[in-house]
């Protein structure tokens, strides 16, 4: 997800833009708050999550050499490691902070058992997922057809999600938004979103609308529990239909120029995707013992507030890089030219 900025302008940015505000979503999403009964939750579970990783796919190379590929998967987990052990101290303080103040015994010991090792902390399942999907990419992608591959990825759909495991190394979700990951390979293959754009604005919009509806009224799309019965095996074929058929509207109306207005911050959104987890985490925790409640109107305020806070550390931190980068330059050419 993150970008370097240099090369920001060999992207697309009108998906740069989409990637910003899906994170934005994915913020809102994941703070508590009340929406007076109008399933918003509902409606962005539906869609954020899976543009995202049609996005992922997307810009997911399948001519990378070795080295590079080797170089991501191991930055990718120092990042995960990092992330996820920085999460741990914070819920370990903020469960003792908590039982502090009520009076209650600590335990440390409940914050290390099998879940500690296997189940990715909060929003981190998503590197997990991904370095998953890219490694199976990699290793079949280029032998096997992109159409067969996404056909395949649908119908591992149902036998993987009878498999008795849930947030264990995240594998629900690896196999229910795998189709997702493949279908932004096969537009990226078969250049659908310059035919996608073909189809009339309005028409996306009205699918769109009806898609929102329909979403309001099922569960919410979190397919993080194994299959039991025919109802959940129907309830998770028909999300991931409505899933894919919203994602294809999205990405037919994030080819409108609105979307580039964004495109600056696509290139961050990791630095957000990852410092949420803390700032949300907090709130949602700290709120209810100052007897804050957010709403339908104060909710994206404070997601919006946590975004600026978050661009700015990337920033800042992009810019102290660049110009340590320049003086080291600098200094390069100063001794070649003694």
């Amino acid at each position: 997800m993150l970008i370097n900025r240099k090369k920001t302008l060999s992207r697309d940015a009108k998906f740069d833009g989409l990637k910003f505000i899906l994170m934005f979503l994915v913020v809102l999403g994941h703070l508590k708050y009340m929406d007076y009964g109008l399933r918003v939750s509902r409606i962005i579970y539906s869609f954020h999550m899976p543009v995202f990783i049609f996005l992922s796919g997307f810009f997911t190379s399948l001519s990378s050499n070795k080295e590079k590929r080797i170089s991501w998967i191991k930055n990718t987990i120092i990042i995960y490691i990092v992330a996820d052990i920085a999460e741990l101290l914070l819920n370990i303080l903020l469960d003792y902070s908590a039982c502090s103040l009520k009076g209650r015994e600590f335990s440390i010991s409940s914050f290390f058992n099998w879940h500690t090792v296997f189940w990715p902390g909060f929003a981190l399942w998503y590197l997990v997922c991904l370095i998953y999907w890219r490694i199976a990419i990699w290793t079949i992608g280029n032998k096997m057809n992109d159409i067969t591959l996404f056909v395949i990825s649908c119908l591992l759909l149902v036998p993987t999600g009878f498999v008795p495991l849930s947030f264990d190394l995240s594998f629900q979700r690896t196999f229910a938004f795998l189709p997702f990951f493949v279908l932004g390979i096969v537009f990226k293959k078969r250049g659908l979103v310059r035919k996608l754009e073909q189809l009339p604005v309005y028409y996306a919009v009205i699918g769109l609308l009806l898609g929102f509806i329909a979403a309001g009224l099922m569960p919410t799309y979190f397919p993080v529990q194994p299959l039991k019965t025919f109802d959940q095996v129907a309830e998770r074929v028909i999300q991931t239909i409505l899933a894919l058929f919203l994602c294809i509207m999205i990405i037919r109306l994030s080819r409108a120029k609105f979307t580039e207005a964004f495109a600056k911050y696509g290139s961050m959104t990791l630095w957000i995707y990852i410092g949420h987890i803390y700032l949300v985490n907090t709130s949602n925790r700290l709120f209810p013992h100052l007897g804050i409640s957010l709403n339908l109107f104060t909710a994206p305020f404070v997601a919006a507030l946590y975004c600026a806070f978050l661009l700015f550390l990337a920033n800042t931190y992009e810019s102290k890089k660049q110009k340590h980068k320049d003086r080291q330059e600098t200094g390069a050419l100063l001794d070649k030219s003694i």
